[in-house]
């Protein structure tokens, strides 16, 4: 039986006028009270490192720079060289780079992964970096590496973000020899002189030092501020190289 011939045969007065009903029941529906919306959860927060092992609650998050602070790397031609204290051939078995050591930067890897969680963040490729933290660290002490697609880019600018890491801020200090690259949390740089190869280096040394005291304290960053002032210093160098406008240090977006 059709829609319309239903209705016929139940309506004695005529046939029902099917937009008519049709209408009065949009009405109807209107006037139901709709069922509250469940309030939509905030998605997770997109963080660059897995959650922290176990064996890493209450240490100190340390993110070291590669390039110039653990190590210095040079383009060569051939893997006969013995000038540097490792080579290594890049993932796409392309370039080969001849890589000087820190001196002590082994033993620093080594003893400071009972102390610390060490993360490694570099600017470089993952292409170029992996094959060399595999020479450096062998027996994997460094828990986590991020590479240069983990940096944010502005204006050309490589910028670490480290409020990214899933960690507190607190309890986190980024080791690089770049002041730009501490930009959106300076109170948490410590800034180390760039190495370019030569054994009379004793950076690694004075940075296990200061690390032991920093490991001490519920809040790294007024130690940090007081002692390497990094946000005095790209403040100092943006008077007179002055920071794109979208990295202006006053901008709370970028701050800690």
């Amino acid at each position: 039986m059709e829609f319309s011939t239903m209705f016929r045969v139940k309506n004695r007065c005529g046939p029902i006028n099917i937009k008519s009903v049709v209408s009065r029941m949009k009405k109807l529906f209107r006037k139901i009270p709709k069922s509250p919306e469940c309030p939509k959860s905030p998605p997770p927060p997109q963080y660059l490192l897995p959650p922290r092992h176990s064996d890493d609650d209450g240490k100190l998050t340390v993110v070291l720079d590669m390039d110039e602070t653990l190590i210095h790397s040079e383009h060569i031609a051939s893997m006969d060289s013995t000038r540097f204290d490792m080579v290594i051939i890049d993932d796409e078995n392309v370039n080969i780079f001849g890589i000087h050591l820190r001196p002590m930067v082994e033993d620093f890897i080594l003893h400071g992964a009972e102390f610390f969680e060490l993360v490694v963040f570099t600017a470089a490729s993952r292409t170029y970096a992996r094959p060399v933290l595999d020479a450096l660290d062998p027996r994997g002490r460094i828990k986590h590496r991020l590479y240069r697609d983990s940096c944010m880019e502005v204006d050309g600018l490589l910028v670490k973000p480290i409020r990214k890491l899933g960690r507190q801020l607190a309890r986190m200090v980024l080791v690089d020899n770049n002041e730009v690259c501490m930009l959106t949390c300076p109170d948490n740089g410590l800034l180390v002189p760039s190495y370019y190869g030569g054994r009379r280096d004793e950076c690694m040394k004075h940075l296990a030092d200061i690390l032991q005291h920093l490991h001490t304290l519920d809040d790294v960053r007024p130690f940090l501020k007081e002692k390497f002032s990094v946000l005095g210093r790209l403040r100092a160098r943006s008077l007179t190289s002055p920071l794109p406008p979208s990295m202006d240090l006053e901008n709370p977006d970028l701050n800690c």
